[in-house]
């Protein structure tokens, strides 16, 4: 899977599709999912999310789009702390889930 280095907030696009972000920071930052006016992923796309450092991950999901964590029927923006790892898998127009380990 193609690597994409997070070297600070970042929103995911569309050259992103089927890669994954790899993180080493020490800082806190935040990968936004944009809504699909604004990026128009194909259903199915899924991306991945890496860390590896210290700083956790803010997986936010922009006005309109709706994240799930799997296995939960909340939704809402959530966090990839160290050594985490998980997927983003666009489902719908704004509708994405999130699956993984080491996720708030």
């Amino acid at each position: 899977i193609p690597q994409v280095s997070f070297t600070g907030n970042a929103t995911v696009a569309l050259t992103d599709a089927g890669k994954h972000y790899y993180s080493t920071l020490s800082t806190a930052n935040t990968l936004t999912i944009p809504n699909n006016s604004s990026v128009a992923f194909a259903t199915g796309t899924a991306i991945n999310i890496v860390n590896q450092g210290t700083g956790n991950i803010l997986v936010n999901a922009a006005s309109g789009v709706t994240l799930y964590l799997a296995g939960n029927s909340t939704s809402g923006n959530r966090i990839v702390t160290t050594y985490g790892v998980a997927t983003i898998q666009k489902v719908a127009s704004d509708t994405w889930f999130l699956v993984g380990v080491g996720l708030t």
